[in-house]
């Protein structure tokens, strides 16, 4: 927004904290369900893949663990959900000392915290602040597996795996081990399945920093027509074993820190994804200063660490595999 209206967007966010329950009203949660229900079937339920990542979730994270289930939610929970309950969350969590606030752009850090204090500093304080940390979980211990089948353009395949939690040396190591396997159109994985045998149509790898005791990582093999989606997983398989073995090569760790040093750059030049970027590791790490040292930090990550990484954590008995295969009729459930 322009300089000039900043301060009216803090009187905004801070009128929805401190006044925003009188205005929630049954009628008001009811209409507001059903636009959440329609984003729902427009992100998830229609959409190609659309179950993909609540799959992997329910696959990868065990029952009652924060991330075994999309934040979405089913549309029984939506059901489910009651005036009573909404408040009673609002309560809890909607307050300046639960709250990170960040301010990029034309402004200097006085007139931030001036204008900071000035909306949001009578506010009352939530009932509490944050929760008890989940305990970290292991690598899977051996390979799990489902398989959807869906009228989709092709079949694909979703291989993930859990990961160390985010703002580690070891989740940035496993993370420069998947953009070294996949993330990239001069990848190991891709080169092998896309270009010399055609067993897909194109390889995707990335790597989800998550707080709660794990992150998530994973491959995404878009399977070629009339290939054996099983045949391309055991190529895959090959290449991750072989990884593990001899570890990035100069030329693939020189390409992955080029690549990561790029993308964080351009991050940062656009100013919503650099707010973004601050607030995540303030609210979540309590460091406020991370867009200004995670490159120097990954540069400190070696092709050894890399190696160790893949080895402890992308290995084929720690896989989750997400089959979605083609077909025009039936639909699974997560095992």
């Amino acid at each position: 927004m322009p300089r000039g209206a900043y301060e009216l967007a803090l009187w905004l966010e801070a009128d929805r904290h401190g006044r925003l329950l009188p205005a929630v009203t049954q009628a008001n949660l009811d209409n507001q369900r059903d636009v959440v229900k329609e984003e729902k079937r427009q992100r998830y339920d229609n959409q190609p893949y659309g179950f993909a990542l609540p799959d992997m979730y329910a696959l990868v994270f065990p029952e009652g663990h924060p991330y075994h289930h999309p934040t979405i939610g089913s549309m029984e929970d939506l059901d489910r959900a009651s005036l009573q309950d909404v408040h009673a969350f609002f309560e809890r969590y909607y307050g300046p000392n639960n709250t990170t606030l960040t301010l990029v752009g034309d402004l200097t850090a006085e007139e931030g915290f001036a204008a900071a204090e000035t909306y949001f500093g009578q506010l009352p304080p939530s009932a509490a602040a944050g929760r008890a940390p989940v305990p970290a979980l292991p690598p899977l211990s051996q390979p799990l597996r489902f398989e959807r089948r869906s009228d989709v353009p092709s079949d694909r395949l979703f291989v993930a795996f859990r990961l160390p939690v985010d703002d580690t040396d070891e989740f940035y190591a496993a993370a420069a081990a998947l953009d070294a396997l996949a993330g990239m159109a001069s990848s190991r994985i891709y080169r092998r399945l896309v270009r010399r045998e055609q067993l897909a149509n194109s390889v995707q790898g990335m790597a989800w920093g998550l707080v709660d005791g794990v992150s998530l990582g994973f491959v995404s093999v878009d399977v070629a027509d009339g290939v054996d989606p099983d045949a391309a997983e055991d190529v895959l398989c090959e290449e991750l074993e072989r990884f593990a073995e001899e570890g990035p090569t100069d030329v693939e760790m020189e390409a992955v820190m080029a690549q990561s040093e790029r993308a964080w750059l351009h991050a940062l030049a656009a100013a919503d994804e650099r707010a973004d970027i601050i607030c995540g590791h303030a609210a979540l790490h309590g460091d406020a200063q991370h867009a200004n040292t995670f490159l120097d930090r990954l540069s400190t990550i070696t092709s050894d660490q890399v190696r160790a990484a893949a080895a402890a954590y992308l290995q084929p008995a720690n896989r989750a595999v997400v089959a979605y295969l083609k077909t025009e009729t039936g639909e699974g459930d997560p095992a």
